[in-house]
């Protein structure tokens, strides 16, 4: 019992030494690759939506993912430089992958973060003078640069119209 007790208390006292990942890293456990949700925890806090209820359309071009670690030790990456145009979507950032050894190195990412926002379209072709119900529309997620100012974005809108 004693034996049991002092190996939980050794594992707490290991975990607490060793600390959380920091706002903005991750940590990848020995040999884990860096894959596409991983990224995703480093490049989705940085995204600012235009509109309310949006959310992002995130693809990676480089690395090609998974992108292999052969380390043996836990991996610690995180965001040394972040670009990001609003406008076409792109974003480049520049990661540095810092063992506890000290070793380290700096991973370019490239890609490209679509903000979509839900905007009511009909179900089908409405005649002319039909007057408009809820139930005569659906949300699909358009992307915001494709929007035209004068765009409805609420369905209560259109009722009645």
């Amino acid at each position: 019992m004693r034996v049991r007790v002092f190996l939980l208390f050794a594992l707490l006292v290991l975990l607490v030494a060793r600390g959380p990942a920091a706002a903005g890293e991750l940590v990848l456990p020995p040999g884990e690759p860096l894959d596409r949700d991983r990224l995703l925890e480093l490049v989705e806090p940085r995204l600012e939506p235009r509109f309310s209820g949006s959310r992002f359309a995130i693809e990676f071009y480089r690395p090609a993912l998974p992108l292999a670690n052969a380390a043996t030790e836990p991996t610690r990456i995180r965001v040394l430089d972040w670009r990001h145009d609003p406008r076409s979507g792109r974003f480049e950032a520049l990661l540095l992958a810092r063992l506890e050894s000290g070793a380290q190195s700096r991973i370019a990412l490239r890609g490209r973060a679509r903000e979509l926002v839900p905007v009511p379209v009909p179900r089908r072709n409405l005649l002319r003078g039909t007057l408009l119900t809820a139930e005569m529309f659906e949300e699909a997620w358009l992307p915001a640069s494709r929007l035209r100012e004068d765009t409805v974005m609420l369905v209560e809108d259109l009722v009645g119209l």
